[in-house]
């Protein structure tokens, strides 16, 4: 069986030649919110962070960086973080790039990367934390057969006002 990729999707370890795209990605002020950023980085940081990536194993960093190809052009980044074997779990965050975005990218990668972490890192379950006004993001993991458990109130702030975000979990289907 082969894991990370289809017809048209390839999930990918970052490299160097991914600089740009990820420097344009993680400057993007708009989505800082999200990710608890608070100031730019440099050109410098995103080269050390992807050499980091390539040097260590998921085990040592706990998370796993993934680019996203697809049909041979770069359209974004998934991440599985905060990796527990111990508790099987893993908590996943995706970015597809504006240019690329209602082209069902997001779905496959997610599809993909699910299969991957259930078979292949012997998961329990993967989490999403969603801000609930992120209709999109929420119809997307609803689709991809996510639940809602849990809604932490007033959990990130944008723009002055704070926004709940609910916790959504896919579970391992009992069918492995």
């Amino acid at each position: 069986m082969r894991y990370l990729q289809n017809e048209h999707i390839i999930l990918r370890a970052p490299e160097i030649k991914d600089i740009e795209h990820v420097y344009r990605w993680e400057n993007d002020s708009s989505l800082w919110f999200l990710g608890n950023s608070i100031e730019p980085i440099s050109h410098y940081t995103v080269k050390n962070y992807i050499e980091r990536c390539t040097q260590t194993t998921i085990a040592e960093s706990r998370q796993l960086k993934l680019i996203i190809e697809y049909n041979q052009k770069v359209t974004g980044c998934l991440d599985l973080y905060e990796i527990d074997f111990l508790n099987k779990k893993a908590e996943i965050g995706i970015l597809i790039d504006p240019e690329y975005q209602k082209q069902h990218i997001a779905t496959q990668a997610i599809n993909l990367v699910s299969e991957y972490a259930f078979k292949f890192l012997d998961l329990q379950q993967i989490y999403a934390y969603i801000a609930e006004n992120n209709t999109a993001s929420i119809q997307l993991f609803e689709k991809l057969n996510f639940q809602k458990s849990g809604t932490l109130r007033h959990w990130i702030k944008k723009d002055g006002e704070f926004i709940n975000v609910s916790i959504y979990q896919k579970l391992r289907p009992n069918q492995l």
